[in-house]
């Protein structure tokens, strides 16, 4: 494991963690609450652990391995609660309880062990839905900053993520509506298409690129005129997939109380004379997604062997 490298990813991860404390300390400022020295001596402390990791350890040119990624995903979440408890425990609480608040707020799951939130400092308040933030924005940086580095697309890395986390960041932006459960299978179902896509394109043959180049095409007639129609038997096997998944998450969106098919199979199962109703429920949903698999396969396997590509 390259240890320079995970402290140089860890100090920088920290400098930034300390530099959203200016947030709760403004909110302290305004309203003047003694919580100015807490968040104050939290984002120093944080920031100057942060910018010695990061000093020691710049001058490290090795690459990220597949291990290091390994080890920065699992301690991304550990040291983010143990650096974000700080201001708890700097406030008055005990380290199992500071730690507690900080790994609830990071992994967004809301619990807390605080008697009367409501007679808590505000800034306290805000600095907890901030570690929920940035506990959401962290699967981002995961996915687009991280992973990447290691040559793992972001959807790769969205695949490993358990599906109700796609619900999360849209409850907290439209509510617990039908509109989040949509939001949440536009974005999931588009995984795999866009995989498809890609993985379609870069299928076709490099000599029909450089023959459509000599025949004197442009790049845009090249595209739609043959790489498209190459493509397009894949591209489908996306659609494909892309079904399925949105059918799954249909049904996990019935957690956050949608009126559709996953809401009645989520009564019956919690019926505990529902057990037939539910077995036949999944029973067509698992239908559904048959006869589009037979239906598109069928086409795909057709229009393969009339491009002569089979």
């Amino acid at each position: 494991m390259n240890q320079a490298k995970v402290l140089n990813f860890f100090g920088l991860l920290l400098i930034m963690f300390g530099i959203s404390f200016a947030i709760p300390l403004f909110v302290a400022v305004f309203y003047g609450e003694s919580l100015i020295k807490v968040f104050g001596l939290g984002m120093s402390i944080l920031v100057l652990l942060g910018f010695l990791s990061w000093f020691f350890t710049k001058d490290d040119k090795q690459e990220l391995s597949l291990s290091d990624g390994f080890v920065i995903t699992v301690l991304f979440w550990v040291v983010l609660s143990v650096s974000g408890s700080i201001p708890f425990l700097l406030f008055g609480f005990s380290v199992v309880d500071s730690f507690f608040e900080s790994m609830s707020g990071i992994t967004t799951t809301g619990a807390t062990v605080i008697a009367g939130l409501d007679d808590l400092p505000k800034s306290l308040l805000i600095y907890r839905q901030l570690l929920q933030w940035l506990g959401g924005m962290g699967l981002i940086v995961l996915a687009i900053a991280v992973m990447p580095l290691l040559g793992i697309g972001g959807g790769q890395l969205f695949k490993t993520f358990p599906s109700f986390v796609y619900l999360i960041p849209v409850m907290m932006l439209f509510g617990i509506t039908d509109t989040s459960v949509l939001i949440a299978v536009v974005v999931y179902a588009t995984i795999p298409a866009t995989r498809y896509t890609i993985e379609g394109l870069r299928s076709v043959p490099v000599g029909l690129h450089e023959a459509a180049t000599m025949s004197g095409v442009n790049k845009f007639q090249r595209l739609t005129k043959i790489e498209f129609p190459l493509a397009f038997p894949h591209m489908m096997l996306g659609l494909n997939q892309t079904i399925v998944f949105a059918l799954f998450m249909v049904i996990i969106g019935a957690f956050i109380g949608t009126e559709d098919l996953g809401q009645y199979i989520l009564k019956a199962l919690s019926d505990k004379n529902g057990a037939g109703i539910g077995l036949t429920l999944g029973i067509c949903v698992a239908l559904i997604g048959l006869i589009f698999d037979n239906l598109i396969r069928t086409w795909v396997g057709k229009r393969k062997k009339h491009l002569g590509i089979a």
